[in-house]
């Protein structure tokens, strides 16, 4: 190891000789610092006596700098002035917001939960939420994790999964009261109630049209029914008891143990998707992100 020569002299010792140098007191100085007058006195003698020069001018009551204290303060000034701006973006680098991209469903559904519970087990720690069904987004090794729909895995992140994708049809309790129902019902029976469904965003999404012609056939005339933009507003038609949508067990986890939604059919469909929660392979995330993960992972 390369030894420096500022290696024998405590930084205690410059920030005592900066607070004198500006001063121009060695009282003012110590009160600056909370020590006292002596304090200061020792640590600028031995500071001297270790530089072999002497650093202030002492005439009666007055005190100034010599050349070489001169020469010893601005650079001084400059390297703690550089080391706390150094501090500065540690910190700031320190709480920068945890980025997690995620997709409507699983933003709206399955985290809102989740994340409230955490940022009550850990308030120091920042977020930012980005929601979007755009796959490229969620491929974007910028962020710091990342909530995917996907058969298999990506070359720039490693997955963890979260659960696998099992559909149902569902409804709320009212609905069901309200047409004197009883689950579990057939494809046959569903298929003649007002049906909710959503726009096919991605090729590779399974609609509850798509459920109801594996299990009637193809050839069976189905209804139309509402389609909704997006996912989430076709489960939150479905809670408001407008009809019956295609539910994901492990998203509307919640929904489903509160009662707000129950499934109305035995007839489970694997797609094989899963959603995986992503952390950059090229890159060490934070250890706030760490903790996201790792909480995430665990639910």
């Amino acid at each position: 190891m390369i030894r420096r020569k500022i290696d024998r002299v405590s930084l205690t010792a410059f920030r005592f000789f900066e607070a004198a140098a500006t001063r121009m007191n060695f009282t003012a100085a110590a009160r600056d610092l909370g020590v006292t007058q002596a304090a200061v006195s020792r640590r600028i003698s031995a500071l001297e006596d270790h530089l072999g020069a002497a650093l202030f001018r002492r005439t009666g009551r007055r005190l100034g700098l010599t050349e070489q204290g001169e020469l010893l303060l601005a650079h001084t000034t400059t390297a703690l002035d550089y080391l706390e701006e150094g501090i500065d973006h540690l910190s700031q680098t320190a709480t920068l917001p945890v980025s997690l991209v995620t997709l409507g469903s699983v933003s709206h559904l399955w985290l809102p939960q989740r994340l409230q519970k955490f940022t009550e087990v850990h308030p120091h720690i920042p977020l930012r939420l980005l929601t979007t069904d755009n796959r490229a987004d969620h491929m974007d090794d910028r962020h710091d994790l990342t909530i995917v729909y996907l058969r298999g895995g990506h070359p720039r992140w490693q997955f963890s999964r979260l659960f696998a994708e099992q559909l149902v049809p569902v409804a709320s309790p009212e609905f069901l009261r309200q047409r004197g129902l009883q689950p579990p019902l057939s494809a046959a029976t569903i298929a003649k109630l007002p049906l909710l469904n959503y726009s096919r965003f991605d090729l590779h999404w399974v609609t509850l049209g798509d459920w109801l012609t594996k299990h009637l056939g193809r050839g069976a005339c189905l209804p139309c029914g509402v389609e909704f933009s997006n996912y989430a507003m076709t489960i939150e038609a479905a809670v408001r008891s407008e009809g019956v949508a295609l539910g994901s067990r492990n998203l509307l986890t919640d929904a489903l143990e509160t009662g707000a939604l129950v499934e109305i059919s035995d007839l489970v469909l694997e797609t094989g998707y899963f959603y995986l929660l992503g952390r950059p392979r090229t890159r060490e995330i934070s250890h706030g992100a760490q903790l996201l993960y790792n909480w995430l992972v665990k639910d």
